[in-house]
């Protein structure tokens, strides 16, 4: 981890020592190529290396991944150790996620129509989205939803997707919330807030009876 010693990739150098490297500033062909760098932790891919998840699995070191520009239609992670995924939704209809993984974070606006595939249904999962959110049913089980950038979001119906919600986090550009007394119909919430979004007034705030896992607002 003190090491000054210098890697060479393609012409370009990175530190032996490096616990981060990002194929934008230090180009690499083959992920198997960042092989030789013992502290690694994380990846930043702007675009897709076809050996990427091959090398995944038997790096078991790499908890952090971001991955945009892939252009792929299915991604399955399985068998890796990330923990928290940043990822281009664009084009993707089917994703995988690893059994380790509590992080999931999108990297775009656009409404996504892609099927995701957790750990026991997204037990131990975290969302986070941008501006829209497209439920998941197959994530019955889902931990916690972030939303950021919200302008306009509607919580009716929400929690027919993730019954067993435990935390929510909505945050506005400003924005505005629509029906907001929805939110007690998550019986299993622990912890929400929000944060520059209107649209609501006190007969729609939840009462004790109606959130009695509630311990964080």
């Amino acid at each position: 981890m003190e090491s000054n010693e210098e890697i060479n990739i393609n012409g370009n150098s990175a530190k032996l020592s490096s616990h981060r490297i990002s194929d934008k500033y230090t180009p690499f062909n083959s992920a198997l190529e960042l092989k030789p760098f013992p502290c690694l932790s994380e990846i930043i891919c702007e675009k897709w290396h076809s050996d990427l998840i091959e090398f995944l699995k038997d790096y078991p070191f790499i908890h952090e991944l971001t991955l945009i520009n892939h252009n792929q239609k299915k991604l399955d992670f399985r068998g890796t150790s990330v923990t928290k995924l940043m990822i281009d939704m664009r084009g993707l209809e089917e994703l995988w996620l690893g059994e380790e993984t509590e992080q999931l974070l999108f990297q775009n606006e656009d409404l996504e129509n892609c099927k995701i595939y957790a750990y026991n249904n997204g037990e131990e999962l975290t969302i986070q989205f941008i501006s829209n959110y497209n439920p998941h049913k197959e994530l019955q089980n889902l931990k916690s939803l972030h939303g950021i950038n919200l302008k306009n979001f509607n919580l009716n119906g929400l929690s027919l997707f993730h019954p067993h919600l435990k935390e929510l986090r909505l945050w506005g550009t400003p924005g505005n919330i629509q029906n907001f007394s929805s939110v007690k119909e998550f019986k299993e919430l622990e912890r929400f807030s929000t944060y520059d979004l209107f649209g609501f007034g006190s007969s729609d705030i939840p009462t004790p009876e109606d959130l009695p896992n509630l311990n964080w607002l």
